[in-house]
């Protein structure tokens, strides 16, 4: 079963007398990860924090609550946490009314921690998850309570640096990708959604193209070719049937013998299955 991941986490009780600060408020127009901590420290126990903040829109970093301002403390330590890294775990230890310990490991294995081990003990890790938003209570000389966002750690850090979690933190992506790619598909140009005559013209526009001069110039030579090698009787040409009107000249025999056959008549017949036939190699063509 999957571990159910809470939208923030609480470290101590606060009182509703002490000071509050809330940085959610001041992170929420933008796209803020924490990159680091000021940890101020007196008699060993945590006086005073300060969460370091850097916008990924420009990488630049701003503290908005520092609980130590003007006031007395015996040490001061500074966290880091690099801009492609996040907090992978909270933990530490708390009184009633104060924060003793806080201790923070990173997803690239950064930890430290700060104060002593006295009180309740607590530990926060939700994996594929981070902690931002900081708000919480104090007065002065202590931390009473810290509340964190739970928030999904970047798609693209899943990605790169937790793959085996990236299908189960995102779901959606591969099926937003393939909807993607189905309308891709559907958005190409379909020649079996066009008319015929369309895709006819499309044709003869590519036939075109592809002739060249040569080719050009070998149609010519075709209408001058000799044909005496066809079998004419074995071409199937589809004719129509027409009527034909001849000018005779001034030596046709116009009465030809009955039993014969008139030459000029054989030739002209001839010159039009030939016709017929180059125009057909000229279309193939």
């Amino acid at each position: 079963m999957l571990q159910k991941v809470p939208s923030q986490i609480s470290l101590g009780v606060g009182s509703y007398s002490s000071k509050r600060f809330d940085d959610k408020l001041k992170i929420k127009n933008g796209d803020f990860k924490i990159a680091g901590f000021k940890i101020y420290i007196s008699n060993n126990k945590i006086c005073g924090i300060g969460i370091i903040y850097q916008n990924k829109a420009n990488g630049r970093k701003i503290i908005f609550t520092d609980t130590s301002q003007n006031q007395k403390y015996s040490a001061l330590y500074e966290f880091k946490i690099p801009s492609n890294d996040y907090i992978q775990v909270i933990f530490g230890y708390c009184d009633d009314d104060q924060l003793n310990q806080l201790g923070i490991i990173t997803y690239s294995g950064k930890q430290e921690i700060f104060g002593i081990d006295k009180g309740t003990k607590f530990n926060y890790m939700f994996m594929g998850y981070t902690f931002s938003g900081c708000s919480g209570i104090f007065r002065q000389g202590s931390i009473e309570s810290l509340n964190f966002q739970v928030l999904k750690l970047p798609k693209d850090y899943v990605f790169h640096n937790l793959s085996p979690l990236f299908d189960i933190l995102y779901p959606n992506i591969l099926e937003e990708n393939t909807q993607n790619s189905e309308q891709s598909d559907q958005n190409t140009l379909n020649l079996s959604e066009l008319s015929d005559q369309s895709v006819e013209n499309a044709s003869e526009i590519i036939d075109y193209q592809s002739t060249n001069q040569e080719q050009i110039s070998q149609s010519n030579d075709i209408k001058k070719k000799e044909y005496s090698e066809f079998d004419l009787q074995q071409v199937n040409v589809e004719r129509r049937p027409q009527q034909q009107q001849f000018i005779y000249g001034p030596n046709y025999n116009r009465n030809p013998q009955r039993n014969g056959f008139d030459p000029s008549v054989r030739q002209i017949r001839a010159g039009i299955i030939i016709g017929e036939i180059i125009v057909k190699l000229i279309l193939r063509h």
